[in-house]
């Protein structure tokens, strides 16, 4: 944790934005026969004037693969289900059974499944009413599951290999330049987040240097094995990217995407808390993130050391575990 929430805290930087200039149309009098060839003047993605019935689509909140995985692992319970339910009903014994209320008690009648045969009594203490009703029971979740499992199947053949988030990436680069992806990948999401700019903190020359085996530089040997643990997991981060809580501006030591739900994931390590000073500011800070809804355990990861308490990999290896969602598969993280 490398600043802290004081009254004179300022926002560090914005996101840049450019605004384009509307090309001036040429005057009909100006044209001449020995005037130039006009300059080519490449056309920029746009949106085609087609309402709200497109628009620019976030992340859903379970991909087409992710879809097939579940479509699988419930396929596979199913089976299991239907092979059990399968073994039960053959052990017992075929029949019908039907139940009328007398009083304040019920009545059993059993029928054997061939075609004429008529009802008979069954005492209340007779083992048949029990088998039969499993048996009832039994052959209705088999068919229920049965129907499942063929539904799904389908389904899960309907699912293209690749998704439709790829259609963008695959377009030539003539057509590509022109349009807008209808729905972000994770890597484009990357790409347009790391490229947001801000004015970084900076060090000043008398602060220790502390590098990565990546070339970036951090405020302390613990920084450095987060750093490297979240680069090999291939979870990218944005190093003291500052992040406005209220009226004043905090840097987090890493900002993390959450590529599931499209949103920031923030990590602080609280390297020196044997230091009271630092140990109020370090307090602050978390004051400060939970009022503006910043929970740990949801968008707020904390470690933490002293100097007799370092903090080690397993620690890391742990909280890195569970950012699943914030891997970035398949591409390398820069």
């Amino acid at each position: 944790m490398s600043d802290s929430v004081s009254q004179n805290s300022v926002p560090r930087g914005k996101a840049a934005s450019s605004k384009a200039a509307s090309p001036k149309a040429a005057s009909p009098k100006a044209a001449s026969p020995k005037a130039a060839s006009p300059k080519t003047v490449s056309p920029k993605p746009a949106l085609p004037k087609l309402g709200k019935s497109y628009q620019i689509l976030e992340r859903p909140q379970i991909t087409a693969s992710e879809l097939k995985e579940l479509i699988k692992e419930r396929c596979d319970y199913l089976d299991r289900l239907i092979s059990a339910q399968k073994k039960i009903c053959n052990v017992l014994p075929d029949g019908h059974l039907k139940g009328n209320t007398h009083g304040n008690h019920w009545e059993y009648y059993w029928r054997e499944p061939s075609v004429g045969s008529s009802w008979s009594y069954l005492r209340t203490n007779n083992l048949l009413i029990n088998k039969l009703a499993w048996k009832s029971y039994g052959k209705r979740v088999l068919a229920e599951a049965e129907r499942e499992w063929n539904g799904l199947k389908k389904v899960e053949k309907m699912i293209g290999e690749n998704e439709f988030e790829q259609v963008y990436s695959a377009l030539p680069e003539s057509i590509r330049r022109l349009v807008l992806p209808v729905g972000e990948t994770d890597v484009q999401c990357w790409e347009r987040w790391k490229d947001v700019q801000f004015v970084p903190m900076g060090f000043r020359p008398e602060d220790p240097v502390y590098q990565t085996k990546f070339g970036e530089r951090v405020r302390s040997k613990s920084e450095i094995m987060i750093a490297e643990a979240l680069r090999e997991s291939k979870i990218p981060y944005i190093y003291e990217k500052p992040l406005v809580l209220g009226k004043h501006a905090v840097h987090p030591d890493f900002t993390l995407m959450d590529f599931r739900k499209r949103r920031e994931i923030y990590w602080e390590h609280l390297g020196m808390l044997d230091d009271p000073k630092y140990l109020e500011l370090s307090l602050r800070k978390i004051t400060a993130y939970e009022s503006n809804g910043i929970l740990r355990g949801d968008r707020l990861i904390l470690t933490y050391e002293t100097s007799n308490l370092p903090l080690d990999s397993e620690q890391i290896r742990r909280v890195i575990e569970r950012l699943g969602d914030c891997r970035l598969n398949g591409s390398k993280v820069d």
